[in-house]
């Protein structure tokens, strides 16, 4: 109403020309211009929140996911961003916490910002669970979801990397390079026992490993540490020490490994006790960390392309 009384022109006028949209109101350059003046001088811009009662479209989208997917979380942002820029939506993020009642409270404060959207990079719980019946309701009443990295909630759209593919393919390239005695080096959880879905890119990494290992005729050989000594300072020295001896004794000559910490981690054990990387022993991880290239020698390592499946969750 300001704005349309500094620049004499009607309500409906500042509207089409402030939204920069075609409408059936037709509204010449020098109006514009003489709108827009207008607002410059008033200090005036557009409220969303008052845009979005009229709507009933707050124009957001929420990213719920877990600390623990913090290698990925950068990436996948920038890949969300760079499609809703374009769409002038804007983006709400959640990522304190790593469990299913985290993500329960980030869940409801999405709902109490009126998200257009959510993705869920999900946490594990029981089917059935708080969560699960959550996101059901949601999408009942009509709220898109969309989960990237890994499947959890039935029926929910997915947007994630195919690891079965990777272990197929980085042991095809190992034997490719003459390599026989292959070992998957992995934690403890990879079949996924659980809670299904927890562990679920672990044991689709070794599906992919047994499969190549199948074609070929080769004996599978699967190593584990516990699970949760990924985020141990001490994970190389005390979960793959005795692991390493056991490589060694088995004669392995190559190792695909759950991740680029499990890799980096074996790597130096291994160097500790005299065996050459990739003279003795060759290696492949996951995941692209940063950590990766800085190694020595650097990693050879499988991109889990994070910023893509973030343009295509969004």
């Amino acid at each position: 109403m300001d704005v349309a009384e500094r620049a004499s022109v009607s309500i409906a006028a500042v509207s089409v020309a402030l939204s920069g949209k075609r409408a059936k109101i037709g509204v010449g350059d020098e109006t514009r211009e003489r709108i827009m003046a207008a607002a410059k001088e008033l200090g005036y811009t557009a409220n969303p929140s008052a845009r979005g009662l009229v709507t009933n479209r707050s124009r957001q989208i929420a990213f719920i996911g877990r600390e623990g997917y913090f290698l990925f979380a950068l990436e996948t942002i920038k890949g969300i961003e760079s499609v809703l820029r374009k769409a002038d939506y804007s983006l709400l993020v959640y990522f304190d916490g790593n469990w299913a009642e985290d993500q329960s409270r980030h869940l409801e404060l999405a709902v109490a910002r009126r998200a257009d959207g959510i993705i869920i990079a999900g946490a594990p719980e029981t089917p059935g669970g708080p969560n699960h019946r959550r996101i059901e309701e949601l999408r009942r009443q009509g709220v898109p979801v969309v989960q990237i990295y890994q499947a959890l909630y039935p029926v929910i759209p997915t947007v994630m990397a195919d690891d079965a593919r990777a272990g197929y393919e980085a042991v095809r390239r190992l034997i490719a390079l003459g390599h026989t005695r292959i070992a998957h080096v992995t934690h403890d959880g990879y079949l996924d026992l659980d809670l299904p879905g927890k562990y679920a890119a672990g044991l689709a990494r070794f599906t992919g490993y047994q499969r190549a290992m199948n074609e070929a005729g080769l004996e599978p050989l699967t190593f584990t540490y516990p699970v949760g000594f990924h985020h141990e300072r001490a994970f190389g020295r005390s979960a793959l020490g005795p692991l390493a001896e056991q490589i060694i004794a088995a004669r392995v000559t190559a190792a695909f490994c759950f991740c680029d910490y499990t890799a980096i981690a074996l790597m130096s054990v291994l160097q500790q006790l005299g065996v050459g990387i990739p003279r003795d022993i060759s290696l492949i991880g996951y995941d692209d960390t940063e950590a990766a290239a800085l190694c020595s020698p650097p990693l050879t390592t499988y991109a889990p392309q994070s910023r893509e499946m973030g343009e295509a969750a969004v």
